[in-house]
């Protein structure tokens, strides 16, 4: 099976910021959802897979597994922080 291509929002988009995704892809095996790189190889580390409930669509499963992995991962810390501008 090749793998699906997935992309999350993490930033949206507000004046001149044009936001933030992130990407992955992700491959069903039995009832297992694994998140990939483009080419199949499974991703590394904490929350790179898990089982499908009954009924559970696959992609959103990813969507939700890569959200967490990107929340993990990144602080927003040294996010670039957008004012409106002042007016007198």
């Amino acid at each position: 099976m090749k793998p699906q291509r997935i992309i999350i929002t993490t930033r949206q988009p507000k004046g001149d910021d044009p936001g933030a995704v992130e990407e992955a892809h992700y491959l069903i095996e039995g009832d297992e959802v694994i998140l990939t790189d483009q080419d199949g190889a499974p991703l590394r580390g904490d929350n790179a897979r898990r089982k499908l409930k009954a009924g559970e669509d696959a992609r959103r499963a990813a969507s939700s597994l890569l959200r967490q992995r990107v929340s993990r991962k990144a602080s927003d810390f040294h996010r670039r922080i957008n004012y409106e501008a002042w007016r007198i």
